[in-house]
């Protein structure tokens, strides 16, 4: 039960504040005095005291600054304990945030592990004809670009303080948009909507920018321009507006749908705010109003922005902008290659979860690998002293015994230890490095891809491609 506020110990603090600012006014016209005693070689009396006054009458006004600061610090005083107490509750609110966000990444992490672990398998199987391997390809990329972008979401106080980092790497911007393109071609089908690419040929082949940050701004732009469309055509055109130094490129998502007027116009970049048109199509459709918020921010990250021009009935046009640099090496290709090395290892896999075992298991296997499961840190530990193992993937949160005390044990024991990989759905800053201090080798978050588990036998068993 609430406990009733006491009025008595308010008031008692505001007493506290005017007494203290009194005391602190009283230094005014002490130093005032003393200084007007120095200057005018007069002695410390009270007749000296008379005198200053009367032929200097602004130290009267300086005497009632004790009267003023005590007067200031009981009014000024509850409203210093007012921002104090809603300091504290917006650092308790962003800690249950932080809580809210770890779990959120564990229990969204965790099924998508099943999802991208089988969907990387069937990827690599030779047996699928062309058009399978194409619906494949959509739903890993599709995949893939939602892990990426919830790895960024889920630090919301990152995006706030506009502090996310831009990573660039080589790409070819033509492919990568008719990649993007190829996801809602499906959708676009079913509302027989048409898509009309427009791409200027004097942008170099192979840039270097970030690819995911642009993936999702487009992502954004289109999938709103499906939305609020039921047939017509989508006009993608992308422009160079400069090369020289670096390369700024404009991209423009221009829609035949139904438009806003200049109210929804101005607060449609705002967080968790939508465009509220009233027609029919608009209200039923429903979202967090984060997704332009979001690209706005992306786009000034990368030393552009994001603009819109729309009327009502007559579609919109957005359109950004970016900063890329130049990549003279035109043979770089920016296509995920299959690593295609075999490891001869021994593989011990500890983990509770079944789904975990059999996609990990096929990744595993993928790779050559020889596995054997265990389904908690008490079976690991058995499994250990019995058997001899290149590397455990050790997952951390799991009943009996837990992955970080497991791995304590094991290397408690032996003085020659297998490579000792922690798994978890964690992903937030500083797990990798705590997981790390609590005695593993190194640290994968899930869900894990051939991709991934490639690098870490690349880095700890030194295989050449």
């Amino acid at each position: 039960m609430k406990q009733p506020k006491n009025p008595y110990s308010d008031i008692s603090k505001r007493v506290e504040y005017s007494i203290l600012g009194i005391l602190f006014g009283c230094m005014f016209p002490i130093l005032a005095f003393i200084i007007e005693i120095l200057r005018l070689d007069l002695t410390f009396t009270l007749a000296s005291y008379k005198y200053i006054h009367k032929t200097i009458p602004v130290h009267y006004i300086i005497d009632t600054a004790p009267i003023f600061l005590g007067l200031f610090a009981f009014i000024g005083g509850r409203n210093l304990d007012k921002a104090k107490k809603s300091n504290e509750e917006l650092k308790k609110a962003s800690k249950y945030r932080e809580i809210f966000f770890m779990n959120m990444s564990h229990e969204i992490r965790t099924p998508m592990q099943g999802i991208i672990g089988v969907i990387d398998v069937l990827s690599d199987d030779g047996e699928l004809n062309k058009e399978q391997k194409v619906h494949v390809s959509t739903i890993k990329q599709s995949s893939n670009d939602l892990l990426a972008i919830l790895n960024d979401i889920l630090d919301l106080s990152k995006l706030e303080a506009e502090q996310m980092r831009i990573y660039t790497k080589p790409m070819n911007l033509k492919v990568m948009i008719h990649k993007i393109s190829r996801l809602f071609y499906a959708i676009m089908q079913q509302k027989k909507i048409e898509l009309d690419l427009k791409y200027d040929n004097n942008i170099p082949k192979i840039i270097e920018a970030d690819q995911l940050r642009i993936t999702q701004i487009m992502s954004n732009l289109i999938g709103n321009a499906v939305k609020f469309m039921e047939a017509g055509t989508i006009t993608i055109t992308v422009k160079l507006l400069s090369d020289d130094p670096d390369v700024r490129i404009q991209i423009e998502i221009q829609d035949e749908g139904i438009g806003m007027d200049p109210n929804e116009m101005s607060v449609i970049f705002d967080s968790f705010k939508q465009a509220k048109n009233t027609s029919e199509l608009k209200t039923q459709i429903k979202g967090t109003g984060l997704g332009l918020s979001i690209s706005q921010k992306l786009a000034k990250l990368m030393g552009g922005e994001i603009k819109v021009k729309s009327e009502l009935g007559k579609g919109s046009v957005f359109w950004f902008d970016f900063i890329a640099k130049k990549v003279e090496n035109e043979t770089i290709l920016d296509e995920l290659i299959v690593n295609k090395t075999y490891y001869d290892k021994n593989i011990l896999l500890v983990d509770d979860s079944m789904i975990n075992q059999k996609v990990i298991g096929l990744l595993l296997q993928k790779l050559g690998c020889k596995i054997e499961i265990a389904n908690n840190g008490l079976e690991a530990c058995k499994l250990v002293r019995e058997n001899i193992y290149d590397m455990i993937l050790m997952d951390i949160n799991m009943p009996e015994l837990s992955g970080i005390e497991a791995t304590k044990r094991i290397k408690n024991e032996f003085e020659k230890t297998p490579i000792i990989i922690g798994l978890s759905a964690n992903a937030l800053l500083g797990d990798a490095e705590r997981y790390i201090e609590d005695g593993m080798d190194d640290y994968l978050t899930k869900p894990i891809t051939l991709k991934m588990l490639s690098k870490k036998f690349d880095k700890w068993f030194n295989a050449k491609n």
